[in-house]
Protein backbone atom coordinates (compact mmCIF):
# COMPACT_ATOMS: atom_id res chain seq x y z
CA UNK A 1 0.00 0.00 0.00
CA UNK A 2 2.84 2.39 -0.88
CA UNK A 3 4.74 2.14 2.40
CA UNK A 4 8.47 2.70 2.35
CA UNK A 5 10.48 -0.45 3.21
CA UNK A 6 12.77 1.45 5.61
CA UNK A 7 10.08 3.52 7.35
CA UNK A 8 8.95 1.93 10.57
CA UNK A 9 9.01 2.16 14.36
CA UNK A 10 12.55 2.48 15.79
CA UNK A 11 12.87 0.38 18.94
CA UNK A 12 15.80 2.28 20.48
CA UNK A 13 16.03 5.84 21.79
CA UNK A 14 16.18 8.77 19.38
CA UNK A 15 14.89 9.34 15.87
CA UNK A 16 15.58 7.20 12.82
CA UNK A 17 15.18 9.15 9.53
CA UNK A 18 14.65 7.13 6.36
CA UNK A 19 18.09 8.10 4.98
CA UNK A 20 19.83 6.78 8.07
CA UNK A 21 17.66 3.62 8.11
CA UNK A 22 18.60 2.93 4.46
CA UNK A 23 22.30 3.35 5.23
CA UNK A 24 22.02 0.94 8.15
CA UNK A 25 19.97 -1.62 6.21
CA UNK A 26 17.14 -1.35 8.76
CA UNK A 27 14.44 -3.09 6.72
CA UNK A 28 11.30 -2.42 8.76
CA UNK A 29 9.65 -5.75 7.80
CA UNK A 30 12.66 -7.98 8.46
CA UNK A 31 12.14 -10.88 10.91
CA UNK A 32 15.63 -10.11 12.31
CA UNK A 33 14.34 -7.43 14.68
CA UNK A 34 17.29 -7.79 17.07
CA UNK A 35 19.61 -6.72 14.24
CA UNK A 36 17.52 -4.03 12.54
CA UNK A 37 15.91 -2.69 15.75
CA UNK A 38 12.88 -1.78 13.61
CA UNK A 39 9.33 -3.08 13.38
CA UNK A 40 6.61 -2.33 10.81
CA UNK A 41 4.43 0.77 11.21
CA UNK A 42 0.85 0.36 12.44
CA UNK A 43 -1.91 -1.22 10.31
CA UNK A 44 0.35 -3.19 7.98
CA UNK A 45 -0.02 -6.66 6.53
CA UNK A 46 2.23 -9.39 7.97
CA UNK A 47 5.02 -10.11 5.49
CA UNK A 48 4.91 -13.73 6.70
CA UNK A 49 2.03 -14.40 4.28
CA UNK A 50 4.67 -14.55 1.51
CA UNK A 51 6.64 -17.70 0.79
CA UNK A 52 10.21 -18.25 1.95
CA UNK A 53 11.69 -17.52 -1.50
CA UNK A 54 10.17 -14.03 -1.69
CA UNK A 55 11.10 -13.28 1.92
CA UNK A 56 14.71 -14.20 1.10
CA UNK A 57 14.70 -11.89 -1.95
CA UNK A 58 13.50 -8.97 0.16
CA UNK A 59 16.20 -9.65 2.76
CA UNK A 60 18.89 -9.75 0.05
CA UNK A 61 17.52 -6.60 -1.62
CA UNK A 62 17.57 -4.47 1.53
CA UNK A 63 20.56 -6.00 3.32
CA UNK A 64 23.28 -3.43 4.14
CA UNK A 65 26.34 -3.77 1.87
CA UNK A 66 29.52 -2.76 3.69
CA UNK A 67 32.92 -2.38 2.13
CA UNK A 68 33.95 -5.90 3.10
CA UNK A 69 30.69 -7.46 1.91
CA UNK A 70 29.81 -8.76 -1.54
CA UNK A 71 26.62 -7.27 -2.96
CA UNK A 72 24.18 -10.14 -3.38
CA UNK A 73 21.05 -8.29 -4.46
CA UNK A 74 18.46 -10.30 -6.43
CA UNK A 75 18.57 -10.07 -10.17
CA UNK A 76 15.58 -9.00 -12.27
CA UNK A 77 15.19 -12.60 -13.44
CA UNK A 78 14.98 -13.86 -9.86
CA UNK A 79 12.28 -11.28 -9.07
CA UNK A 80 10.41 -12.18 -12.25
CA UNK A 81 10.32 -15.91 -11.44
CA UNK A 82 9.39 -15.35 -7.80
CA UNK A 83 6.57 -12.94 -8.65
CA UNK A 84 5.34 -15.25 -11.43
CA UNK A 85 5.13 -18.06 -8.85
CA UNK A 86 3.27 -15.73 -6.47
CA UNK A 87 0.71 -14.81 -9.13
CA UNK A 88 -0.08 -18.49 -9.65
CA UNK A 89 -0.68 -18.92 -5.92
CA UNK A 90 -3.13 -16.03 -5.41
CA UNK A 91 -6.63 -16.53 -4.03
CA UNK A 92 -9.66 -14.23 -4.02
CA UNK A 93 -11.47 -13.49 -0.75
CA UNK A 94 -14.96 -14.94 -0.51
CA UNK A 95 -16.20 -11.88 1.37
CA UNK A 96 -14.74 -9.11 -0.80
CA UNK A 97 -13.45 -9.90 -4.31
CA UNK A 98 -11.08 -6.92 -4.09
CA UNK A 99 -9.11 -8.79 -1.43
CA UNK A 100 -6.44 -10.96 -3.08
CA UNK A 101 -3.82 -12.88 -1.09
CA UNK A 102 -1.48 -15.92 -1.31
CA UNK A 103 -3.29 -19.24 -0.81
CA UNK A 104 -0.54 -20.41 1.53
CA UNK A 105 -1.69 -17.81 4.08
CA UNK A 106 -4.84 -19.89 4.67
CA UNK A 107 -6.88 -16.78 5.52
CA UNK A 108 -7.59 -13.32 4.09
CA UNK A 109 -5.07 -10.97 5.77
CA UNK A 110 -7.03 -7.93 4.53
CA UNK A 111 -10.19 -9.06 6.34
CA UNK A 112 -8.09 -9.92 9.40
CA UNK A 113 -6.53 -6.44 9.40
CA UNK A 114 -9.95 -4.85 8.89
CA UNK A 115 -11.32 -6.80 11.84
CA UNK A 116 -8.45 -5.74 14.12
CA UNK A 117 -8.13 -2.08 13.10
CA UNK A 118 -11.40 -1.12 11.40
CA UNK A 119 -9.32 0.48 8.62
CA UNK A 120 -10.59 0.00 5.02
CA UNK A 121 -7.80 -0.20 2.45
CA UNK A 122 -10.26 -0.56 -0.46
CA UNK A 123 -13.55 1.05 -1.35
CA UNK A 124 -16.33 -1.41 -0.51
CA UNK A 125 -16.67 -3.93 -3.30
CA UNK A 126 -19.54 -6.12 -4.40
CA UNK A 127 -19.57 -9.02 -1.97
CA UNK A 128 -19.72 -12.53 -3.29
CA UNK A 129 -22.34 -13.20 -0.63
CA UNK A 130 -25.83 -13.17 -2.12
CA UNK A 131 -28.10 -10.21 -1.47
CA UNK A 132 -30.03 -10.78 1.71
CA UNK A 133 -33.61 -11.90 1.29
CA UNK A 134 -36.28 -11.00 3.86
CA UNK A 135 -35.61 -13.15 6.90
CA UNK A 136 -38.23 -13.79 9.61
CA UNK A 137 -36.38 -15.19 12.61
CA UNK A 138 -39.57 -15.71 14.64
CA UNK A 139 -41.20 -17.76 11.88
CA UNK A 140 -38.10 -19.92 11.36
CA UNK A 141 -37.68 -20.48 15.09
CA UNK A 142 -41.36 -21.38 15.41
CA UNK A 143 -40.81 -24.13 12.80
CA UNK A 144 -37.77 -25.39 14.69
CA UNK A 145 -39.63 -25.52 18.03
CA UNK A 146 -42.50 -27.54 16.52
CA UNK A 147 -40.19 -30.42 15.54
CA UNK A 148 -40.26 -32.94 18.46
CA UNK A 149 -37.03 -34.36 19.82
CA UNK A 150 -36.66 -38.13 19.26
CA UNK A 151 -37.50 -40.15 22.38
CA UNK A 152 -34.94 -42.56 23.85
CA UNK A 153 -37.53 -44.60 25.84
CA UNK A 154 -38.22 -48.26 24.98
CA UNK A 155 -40.61 -50.96 26.25
CA UNK A 156 -40.27 -54.55 25.04
CA UNK A 157 -43.30 -55.45 22.89
CA UNK A 158 -45.48 -58.46 23.66
CA UNK A 159 -45.95 -61.42 21.30
CA UNK A 160 -47.69 -60.58 18.03
CA UNK A 161 -49.09 -64.12 17.54
CA UNK A 162 -51.72 -65.48 20.02
CA UNK A 163 -50.31 -68.41 22.02
CA UNK A 164 -53.70 -70.08 22.43
CA UNK A 165 -53.78 -71.15 18.79
CA UNK A 166 -50.11 -72.08 18.66
CA UNK A 167 -49.28 -75.70 17.85
CA UNK A 168 -48.05 -78.04 20.56
CA UNK A 169 -44.41 -77.24 21.34
CA UNK A 170 -43.49 -80.93 21.79
CA UNK A 171 -43.25 -83.23 18.74
CA UNK A 172 -45.61 -86.24 18.91
CA UNK A 173 -42.87 -88.82 18.28
CA UNK A 174 -41.07 -87.99 21.54
CA UNK A 175 -42.29 -90.32 24.31
CA UNK A 176 -43.34 -88.94 27.66
CA UNK A 177 -40.54 -89.09 30.25
CA UNK A 178 -40.47 -91.45 33.20
CA UNK A 179 -40.75 -90.00 36.67
CA UNK A 180 -37.69 -88.01 37.54
CA UNK A 181 -35.75 -89.45 40.50
CA UNK A 182 -35.97 -87.67 43.80
CA UNK A 183 -32.50 -86.37 44.51
CA UNK A 184 -30.98 -86.38 47.97
CA UNK A 185 -30.68 -82.93 49.50
CA UNK A 186 -27.21 -81.59 50.16
CA UNK A 187 -26.21 -81.21 53.80
CA UNK A 188 -26.39 -77.72 55.24
CA UNK A 189 -23.08 -75.99 55.55
CA UNK A 190 -21.95 -75.91 59.20
CA UNK A 191 -22.47 -72.51 60.72
CA UNK A 192 -19.53 -72.87 63.08
CA UNK A 193 -17.48 -75.23 65.21
CA UNK A 194 -19.39 -77.44 67.68
CA UNK A 195 -18.69 -75.92 71.15
CA UNK A 196 -20.38 -78.64 73.24
CA UNK A 197 -17.18 -80.13 74.69
CA UNK A 198 -15.61 -76.69 75.09
CA UNK A 199 -18.59 -75.68 77.23
CA UNK A 200 -18.33 -78.86 79.40
CA UNK A 201 -14.59 -78.31 79.92
CA UNK A 202 -15.14 -74.66 80.86
CA UNK A 203 -17.89 -75.63 83.36
CA UNK A 204 -15.59 -78.28 84.84
CA UNK A 205 -12.87 -75.68 85.35
CA UNK A 206 -15.36 -73.42 87.16
CA UNK A 207 -16.54 -76.33 89.37
CA UNK A 208 -12.90 -77.19 90.15
CA UNK A 209 -12.26 -73.63 91.33
CA UNK A 210 -15.33 -73.81 93.61
CA UNK A 211 -14.28 -77.26 95.02
CA UNK A 212 -10.85 -75.87 95.94
CA UNK A 213 -12.58 -73.98 98.72
CA UNK A 214 -14.52 -77.06 100.02
CA UNK A 215 -12.39 -80.08 99.17
CA UNK A 216 -8.97 -78.90 97.99
CA UNK A 217 -7.71 -82.29 96.82
CA UNK A 218 -10.83 -83.06 94.77
CA UNK A 219 -10.99 -79.45 93.50
CA UNK A 220 -7.34 -79.52 92.43
CA UNK A 221 -7.82 -82.79 90.53
CA UNK A 222 -10.98 -81.51 88.89
CA UNK A 223 -9.33 -78.20 87.97
CA UNK A 224 -6.26 -79.91 86.55
CA UNK A 225 -8.24 -82.45 84.51
CA UNK A 226 -10.78 -80.06 83.05
CA UNK A 227 -8.15 -77.33 82.59
CA UNK A 228 -5.91 -79.62 80.52
CA UNK A 229 -8.91 -80.76 78.50
CA UNK A 230 -9.97 -77.14 77.85
CA UNK A 231 -6.42 -76.21 76.85
CA UNK A 232 -6.29 -79.09 74.38
CA UNK A 233 -9.65 -78.07 72.93
CA UNK A 234 -8.52 -74.43 72.49
CA UNK A 235 -5.18 -75.32 70.89
CA UNK A 236 -6.80 -77.78 68.46
CA UNK A 237 -9.63 -75.42 67.48
CA UNK A 238 -8.29 -74.71 63.94
CA UNK A 239 -7.63 -78.40 63.28
CA UNK A 240 -11.16 -79.25 64.41
CA UNK A 241 -12.60 -76.57 62.08
CA UNK A 242 -10.68 -78.00 59.11
CA UNK A 243 -11.73 -81.52 59.99
CA UNK A 244 -15.38 -80.43 60.28
CA UNK A 245 -15.21 -78.65 56.88
CA UNK A 246 -13.50 -81.66 55.26
CA UNK A 247 -16.20 -83.95 56.59
CA UNK A 248 -18.90 -81.66 55.22
CA UNK A 249 -17.24 -81.51 51.77
CA UNK A 250 -16.82 -85.28 51.73
CA UNK A 251 -20.53 -85.69 52.49
CA UNK A 252 -21.41 -83.23 49.72
CA UNK A 253 -19.27 -85.16 47.22
CA UNK A 254 -20.85 -88.41 48.25
CA UNK A 255 -24.39 -87.05 47.81
CA UNK A 256 -23.48 -85.33 44.50
CA UNK A 257 -22.08 -88.61 43.17
CA UNK A 258 -25.29 -90.39 44.14
CA UNK A 259 -27.43 -87.65 42.53
CA UNK A 260 -25.28 -87.62 39.37
CA UNK A 261 -25.64 -91.36 39.10
CA UNK A 262 -29.43 -91.07 39.46
CA UNK A 263 -29.50 -88.31 36.80
CA UNK A 264 -27.40 -90.33 34.37
CA UNK A 265 -29.62 -93.37 34.81
CA UNK A 266 -32.74 -91.27 34.29
CA UNK A 267 -31.24 -89.52 31.20
CA UNK A 268 -30.25 -92.90 29.75
CA UNK A 269 -33.88 -94.03 30.08
CA UNK A 270 -35.17 -90.77 28.54
CA UNK A 271 -32.36 -89.97 26.10
CA UNK A 272 -34.62 -88.65 23.30
CA UNK A 273 -36.55 -86.41 25.69
CA UNK A 274 -33.37 -85.02 27.27
CA UNK A 275 -31.82 -84.34 23.85
CA UNK A 276 -34.92 -82.41 22.79
CA UNK A 277 -34.99 -80.46 26.05
CA UNK A 278 -31.30 -79.45 25.77
CA UNK A 279 -31.75 -78.37 22.16
CA UNK A 280 -34.76 -76.27 23.06
CA UNK A 281 -32.98 -74.73 26.03
CA UNK A 282 -29.93 -73.86 23.89
CA UNK A 283 -32.24 -72.34 21.24
CA UNK A 284 -34.06 -70.34 23.90
CA UNK A 285 -30.75 -68.98 25.24
CA UNK A 286 -29.55 -68.05 21.74
CA UNK A 287 -32.79 -66.21 20.98
CA UNK A 288 -32.60 -64.48 24.37
CA UNK A 289 -29.01 -63.34 23.64
CA UNK A 290 -29.99 -62.16 20.15
CA UNK A 291 -32.95 -60.25 21.56
CA UNK A 292 -30.72 -58.57 24.17
CA UNK A 293 -28.28 -57.50 21.43
CA UNK A 294 -31.11 -56.14 19.28
CA UNK A 295 -32.53 -54.16 22.20
CA UNK A 296 -29.07 -52.82 23.04
CA UNK A 297 -28.63 -51.70 19.41
CA UNK A 298 -32.07 -50.06 19.41
CA UNK A 299 -31.29 -48.16 22.63
CA UNK A 300 -28.02 -46.97 21.09
CA UNK A 301 -29.93 -45.81 17.97
CA UNK A 302 -32.42 -43.92 20.16
CA UNK A 303 -29.68 -42.32 22.29
CA UNK A 304 -27.60 -41.39 19.25
CA UNK A 305 -30.56 -39.76 17.48
CA UNK A 306 -31.48 -37.79 20.59
CA UNK A 307 -27.89 -36.63 21.18
CA UNK A 308 -27.49 -35.60 17.51
CA UNK A 309 -30.85 -33.79 17.53
CA UNK A 310 -30.03 -31.94 20.75
CA UNK A 311 -26.54 -31.01 19.45
CA UNK A 312 -28.03 -29.52 16.25
CA UNK A 313 -30.71 -27.72 18.28
CA UNK A 314 -28.08 -26.32 20.66
CA UNK A 315 -26.04 -25.07 17.69
CA UNK A 316 -29.19 -23.48 16.22
CA UNK A 317 -29.88 -21.79 19.56
CA UNK A 318 -26.32 -20.47 19.55
CA UNK A 319 -26.78 -19.21 15.97
CA UNK A 320 -30.07 -17.59 16.96
CA UNK A 321 -28.38 -15.72 19.81
CA UNK A 322 -25.48 -14.70 17.55
CA UNK A 323 -27.90 -13.54 14.84
CA UNK A 324 -29.93 -11.43 17.28
CA UNK A 325 -26.73 -9.88 18.62
CA UNK A 326 -25.25 -9.20 15.16
CA UNK A 327 -28.55 -7.87 13.79
CA UNK A 328 -28.89 -5.58 16.78
CA UNK A 329 -25.37 -4.27 16.21
CA UNK A 330 -26.11 -3.88 12.47
CA UNK A 331 -29.29 -1.87 13.18
CA UNK A 332 -27.43 0.21 15.76
CA UNK A 333 -24.64 0.96 13.30
CA UNK A 334 -27.14 2.00 10.62
CA UNK A 335 -28.82 4.35 13.11
CA UNK A 336 -25.45 5.67 14.19
CA UNK A 337 -24.49 6.08 10.52
CA UNK A 338 -27.55 8.26 9.94
CA UNK A 339 -26.74 10.37 12.99
CA UNK A 340 -23.10 10.72 12.01
CA UNK A 341 -23.69 11.41 8.33
CA UNK A 342 -22.41 15.05 8.45
CA UNK A 343 -19.26 13.95 10.27
CA UNK A 344 -18.74 11.04 7.86
CA UNK A 345 -19.07 13.32 4.87
CA UNK A 346 -16.53 15.66 6.42
CA UNK A 347 -14.12 12.79 7.01
CA UNK A 348 -14.55 11.61 3.41
CA UNK A 349 -13.96 15.18 2.22
CA UNK A 350 -10.74 15.37 4.28
CA UNK A 351 -9.70 11.91 3.12
CA UNK A 352 -9.91 13.13 -0.49
CA UNK A 353 -7.20 15.77 0.02
CA UNK A 354 -3.73 14.22 -0.24
CA UNK A 355 -0.75 15.61 1.61
CA UNK A 356 1.46 15.09 -1.42
CA UNK A 357 -0.70 17.44 -3.54
CA UNK A 358 -0.97 20.13 -0.85
CA UNK A 359 1.46 23.01 -0.99
CA UNK A 360 2.87 22.85 2.52
CA UNK A 361 6.17 24.55 3.20
CA UNK A 362 9.21 22.22 3.80
CA UNK A 363 7.14 19.10 2.99
CA UNK A 364 9.76 17.13 1.05
CA UNK A 365 9.31 13.84 -0.78
CA UNK A 366 11.16 11.95 1.97
CA UNK A 367 8.87 13.40 4.62
CA UNK A 368 5.78 12.54 2.54
CA UNK A 369 7.09 8.93 2.28
CA UNK A 370 7.73 8.83 6.01
CA UNK A 371 4.19 10.03 6.75
CA UNK A 372 2.77 7.55 4.26
CA UNK A 373 4.56 4.65 5.93
CA UNK A 374 2.73 5.49 9.13
CA UNK A 375 -0.63 5.67 7.35
CA UNK A 376 -0.73 9.47 7.22
CA UNK A 377 -1.52 10.39 3.62
CA UNK A 378 -4.55 12.70 3.70
CA UNK A 379 -5.94 15.60 5.70
CA UNK A 380 -8.05 13.10 7.65
CA UNK A 381 -4.91 11.27 8.82
CA UNK A 382 -3.27 14.41 10.23
CA UNK A 383 -5.03 13.84 13.57
CA UNK A 384 -2.77 10.80 14.10
CA UNK A 385 0.18 13.15 14.63
CA UNK A 386 -1.29 14.01 18.05
CA UNK A 387 -0.38 10.55 19.35
CA UNK A 388 2.02 9.13 16.73
CA UNK A 389 5.65 10.16 16.37
CA UNK A 390 6.82 10.08 12.74
CA UNK A 391 10.52 10.30 11.81
CA UNK A 392 11.35 13.66 10.18
CA UNK A 393 8.09 15.38 11.23
CA UNK A 394 8.68 17.91 13.99
CA UNK A 395 6.39 20.41 15.80
CA UNK A 396 6.59 23.02 13.03
CA UNK A 397 5.49 20.68 10.25
CA UNK A 398 2.84 19.21 12.53
CA UNK A 399 1.41 22.70 13.09
CA UNK A 400 1.38 23.46 9.36
CA UNK A 401 -0.42 20.19 8.61
CA UNK A 402 -2.98 20.92 11.33
CA UNK A 403 -3.68 24.42 9.99
CA UNK A 404 -4.11 23.03 6.47
CA UNK A 405 -6.60 20.49 7.78
CA UNK A 406 -8.59 23.12 9.71
CA UNK A 407 -8.88 25.31 6.61
CA UNK A 408 -10.48 22.37 4.76
CA UNK A 409 -12.92 21.82 7.63
CA UNK A 410 -14.08 25.45 7.59
CA UNK A 411 -14.89 25.40 3.88
CA UNK A 412 -16.93 22.16 3.91
CA UNK A 413 -20.76 21.97 3.77
CA UNK A 414 -22.37 18.49 4.30
CA UNK A 415 -25.17 17.18 2.03
CA UNK A 416 -28.43 15.68 3.39
CA UNK A 417 -28.76 11.88 3.57
CA UNK A 418 -26.28 9.05 4.07
CA UNK A 419 -23.54 8.46 1.48
CA UNK A 420 -24.18 5.18 -0.37
CA UNK A 421 -20.54 4.16 0.00
CA UNK A 422 -20.79 4.40 3.79
CA UNK A 423 -24.02 2.41 3.78
CA UNK A 424 -22.30 -0.23 1.64
CA UNK A 425 -19.40 -0.27 4.10
CA UNK A 426 -21.73 -1.07 7.01
CA UNK A 427 -23.54 -3.70 4.93
CA UNK A 428 -20.26 -5.30 3.97
CA UNK A 429 -19.14 -5.46 7.59
CA UNK A 430 -22.22 -7.38 8.73
CA UNK A 431 -23.61 -9.06 5.61
CA UNK A 432 -21.26 -12.11 5.51
CA UNK A 433 -21.90 -13.01 9.15
CA UNK A 434 -25.66 -12.37 8.99
CA UNK A 435 -26.01 -14.29 5.74
CA UNK A 436 -24.06 -17.20 7.20
CA UNK A 437 -26.26 -17.29 10.32
CA UNK A 438 -29.46 -16.92 8.27
CA UNK A 439 -28.40 -19.79 6.02
CA UNK A 440 -27.73 -22.01 9.04
CA UNK A 441 -31.05 -21.13 10.70
CA UNK A 442 -33.02 -21.59 7.46
CA UNK A 443 -31.47 -25.04 7.09
CA UNK A 444 -32.23 -25.91 10.73
CA UNK A 445 -35.76 -27.34 10.23
CA UNK A 446 -34.50 -29.56 7.39
CA UNK A 447 -31.64 -30.89 9.52
CA UNK A 448 -33.91 -31.64 12.48
CA UNK A 449 -36.60 -33.28 10.33
CA UNK A 450 -33.93 -35.37 8.62
CA UNK A 451 -32.61 -36.59 11.98
CA UNK A 452 -36.17 -37.32 13.17
CA UNK A 453 -37.01 -39.14 9.91
CA UNK A 454 -33.83 -41.22 9.97
CA UNK A 455 -34.45 -42.03 13.63
CA UNK A 456 -38.04 -43.15 12.97
CA UNK A 457 -37.01 -45.30 9.99
CA UNK A 458 -34.19 -47.02 11.91
CA UNK A 459 -36.45 -47.40 14.94
CA UNK A 460 -39.18 -49.13 12.89
CA UNK A 461 -36.69 -51.53 11.31
CA UNK A 462 -35.15 -52.36 14.68
CA UNK A 463 -38.59 -52.86 16.29
CA UNK A 464 -39.64 -55.20 13.46
CA UNK A 465 -36.57 -57.37 14.12
CA UNK A 466 -37.19 -57.24 17.88
CA UNK A 467 -40.86 -58.22 17.39
CA UNK A 468 -39.79 -61.26 15.37
CA UNK A 469 -37.25 -62.24 18.03
CA UNK A 470 -39.84 -61.73 20.81
CA UNK A 471 -42.26 -64.09 19.04
CA UNK A 472 -39.53 -66.73 18.66
CA UNK A 473 -38.40 -66.22 22.27
CA UNK A 474 -41.95 -66.58 23.65
CA UNK A 475 -42.50 -69.73 21.57
CA UNK A 476 -39.21 -71.26 22.74
CA UNK A 477 -39.97 -70.38 26.37
CA UNK A 478 -43.44 -71.93 26.11
CA UNK A 479 -41.92 -75.18 24.83
CA UNK A 480 -39.46 -75.26 27.74
CA UNK A 481 -42.20 -74.55 30.28
CA UNK A 482 -44.38 -77.37 28.93
CA UNK A 483 -41.49 -79.85 29.10
CA UNK A 484 -40.57 -78.68 32.62
CA UNK A 485 -44.17 -79.04 33.83
CA UNK A 486 -44.20 -82.66 32.64
CA UNK A 487 -41.13 -83.26 34.78
CA UNK A 488 -42.58 -81.62 37.90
Amino acid sequence: MGRHPFSGIYLDAGDMPIEKAIQGGRFAYSPHVQTTRMKPPPNTLPISVLDANLLNLFERAFRPAGRAQTVDRPTATEWKEALKSLLKDLSTCKVDPKHVFPKRAGFCPWCSLLGKTGVFFFLPGTSTVRIRQPFDLLAIWSQIERIPCPSDSYIRPGPARPLANAPSPIPAHIPAPTTRPRLQPLPAKPKGLDRFFDTIAAVGVVIGVVLLLVAPSIGFACLAGFGIWLLVLVTTQEQRKKAQLAAHQAEERRINEINDQLERLWEAENIEWCREYKNRKRKHELIESQLANQESSLLEILRSAKVTFEAILKNLESNKGAYEKSNEAYTSDLTDLTNRSPQIQLERHLDGHLIRTARIKAMTTDRILSLSSFGIETALDVEKLRTQKVPGIGPVLTQRLTEWRESLVRTFTPQPGVPSVERATVDQRYRPRLSQLESGLLDGPRQLREIASQHESRRKNALAQIQESVDCWVGARRGLQVMERLLA
